[in-house]
């Protein structure tokens, strides 16, 4: 029981690393004739690297169909510490597959990285937006 303890200990000190959607919120309200900020923070394992990211808007209804918007764009900053890079974007609002107009839509980024002792991973971080 102390070993089983003690292993959750360690375990719980252990540091996450999750990717973060900065910008936008969720439930922000964007503009379908102006280009948004996307802020995106990969904050990846000191071994692990992110490649790229994809920007994809989608209606509530829909899933990943709707619109590729933007494609395998590189990081803007590596800090090389823990893996992180962060990517800044203006986004302008297209969609495909006859998903269009204000409403709700969600904003998804789909990031490429190198995972450690893997070959390559891919990475979803959503967000509701409403476009008006």
């Amino acid at each position: 029981m102390k070993v089983l303890s003690l292993f959750l200990s360690l375990f719980s000190a252990c540091p996450t690393f999750a990717a973060t959607l900065i910008s936008p919120k969720a439930r922000d309200k964007l503009s379908l004739a102006q280009p948004f900020n996307l802020e995106y923070d990969s904050e990846r394992y000191f071994k692990e690297q992110s490649n790229t990211i994809s920007v994809v808007i989608s209606s509530d209804k829909t899933g990943l169909s709707g619109g590729l918007v933007l494609r395998d764009q590189i990081p803007t900053n590596y800090s090389g510490i823990y893996g992180s890079a962060t990517y800044a974007v203006k986004v302008l609002p297209f969609f495909l597959y006859g998903v269009t107009g204000p409403g709700k839509h969600t904003v998804h980024v789909l990031e490429s990285y190198q995972p450690y002792g893997a070959s390559k991973a891919l990475e979803i971080t959503s967000v509701p937006v409403t476009f008006f």
